[in-house]
């Protein structure tokens, strides 16, 4: 628990400082000039009339571009801001501190110029059009934080469209690192790469390509986990192109189980899904010298080893925001971090109608995950008065008996009575009206369940 306070502290002081950083410096890139501009002369050979010589040289041979210019030092890291670090479709605006920072990382690293750039589509033909009519400026082109299955489409078209190079850094960037990472685990560890059990948690860009090195790496037993469970041939159900193919060439045991007994005898375990998705007892569940790689992105908000051990039925972030997009609401209470409310609020329209929207008054929105689910699994009530002044709640769900259903009812009435004001006179209950999700409701005499 107190690794967990300590973490939590130092995300929030390096959030503290990072946007402070932003602030100061207006960004982290500024435009230098190269050659001197001291007086005419150097005037003149940078800009007008000395300019139009390597102007026409470029026409007679546009390759001299690369050498007569900035081009060929100069990449462009673009997204469109759809599936930015772990906090999802952010937009283009939102996603320029990234790639900004990538930038940075071209620069101070190695020596490259480079410029962000972040494109207002999600059209996936239109952002190839753009991107190739960009690409005379530059280099060579780094896509970055492009949602699946589109960015697999973007990078092979670009790919066809463009004479300069293209590279998806999440898929490719991260695959290569982690791999190599596998590499020198397993050397330490002394196993044998084509002899080792792997699972990869994440299906996305990043463990798409992954799982992908992994296979042309001579891994064998290798295991892909999404958010329907492990990845294997014939599953039923929609697979983007990347699961499809990873589907065909692991999982040969055809195991159709989660992650926690994927995980079980496990030489290598690789995250790159939600935040804290390996509990104490997976990893305890792995071979001896096992490796570990958790590469969910940026640093966890929440607590998922004390949600996990409460008892929680669904835990995550971005797979669960996204699914609930598509419709999903298989859920009788959704508990979330006061960070994460401005990823939530954006599902109102599908929670909000079904009372499912967190609430801090309600005790939904926490820092103190474990206590709230706990509190939940033990069957706490919490009810919300409308305009009419009538109570809703939920007593039960449909894996609860007869007699904890009316256990339930019967403290929310007793509680409803103990919160009635010394000032109300008369009937306070005037009714009472029990029903099931989306069926008639059945009237109920107050005065009996007050006798009862």
């Amino acid at each position: 628990m107190e690794k967990e306070e300590s973490l939590m502290a130092d995300t929030e002081k390096i959030n503290a400082e990072a946007l402070a950083l932003h602030k100061k410096f207006h960004g982290k890139l500024e435009v230098r000039c190269k050659a001197p501009l001291e007086n005419g002369h150097d005037l003149a050979l940078a800009y007008t009339p000395g300019v139009a010589e390597p102007c026409r040289k470029i026409k007679e041979n546009p390759d001299l571009s690369f050498e007569y210019t900035c081009r060929g030092n100069m990449v462009a890291v673009i997204s469109d801001g759809t599936r930015v670090l772990g906090l999802g479709d952010i937009g283009p605006e939102a996603a320029m501190p990234v790639m900004e920072g990538k930038s940075v990382l071209y620069k101070k690293f190695g020596d490259i110029d480079s410029i962000p750039i972040c494109i207002d589509t999600k059209d996936p033909e239109e952002f190839v059009n753009i991107v190739t009519k960009l690409q005379p400026s530059f280099g060579g082109i780094n896509l970055e934080d492009i949602a699946s299955p589109k960015c697999y489409w973007i990078e092979n078209e670009l790919i066809k469209r463009c004479s300069i190079p293209v590279f998806h850094d999440d898929q490719h960037g991260t695959a290569i690192i982690a791999c190599a990472a596998v590499l020198g685990a397993l050397r330490f560890a002394k196993k044998d790469i084509t002899k080792v059990k792997v699972v990869v948690n994440g299906c996305g860009a990043a463990g798409s390509a992954i799982g992908k090195l992994l296979y042309r790496l001579g891994v064998t037993d290798l295991t892909m986990i999404d958010i329907d469970g492990a990845v294997y041939e014939g599953r039923p159900g929609d697979m983007d192109m990347a699961t499809k193919y990873l589907a065909s060439v692991t999982n040969k045991a055809h195991y159709k189980g989660n992650l926690a007994g994927a995980a079980k005898g496990a030489d290598v375990l690789i995250g790159v899904s939600g935040p804290r998705l390996f509990t104490k007892d997976i990893m305890e569940s792995m071979a001896p010298k096992a490796v570990v790689f958790a590469l969910a992105n940026p640093v966890p908000e929440t607590t998922y080893e004390e949600a996990k051990a409460a008892g929680a039925d669904y835990v995550g972030l971005d797979e669960y925001i996204n699914k609930i997009k598509g419709g999903w609401t298989d859920i009788d209470v959704i508990i979330t971090m006061p960070s994460i409310m401005g990823k939530i609020g954006a599902l109102g329209r599908v929670l909000g109608p079904r009372g499912l929207m967190p609430n801090p008054k309600s005790g939904t929105v926490t820092n103190e995950i474990g206590n709230a689910v706990k509190e939940v699994k033990q069957g706490k009530i919490d009810f919300k008065v409308d305009k009419s002044g009538i109570v809703h709640t939920s007593i039960g769900k449909i894996s609860f008996n007869s007699d904890q259903i009316r256990d339930n009812a019967k403290e929310f009435i007793s509680t409803l009575l103990k919160l009635k004001p010394s000032a109300a006179k008369g009937t306070y209950i005037k009714s009472i009206y029990l029903s099931s999700t989306m069926s008639a409701g059945i009237k109920i005499d107050p005065k009996s369940v007050e006798e009862n």
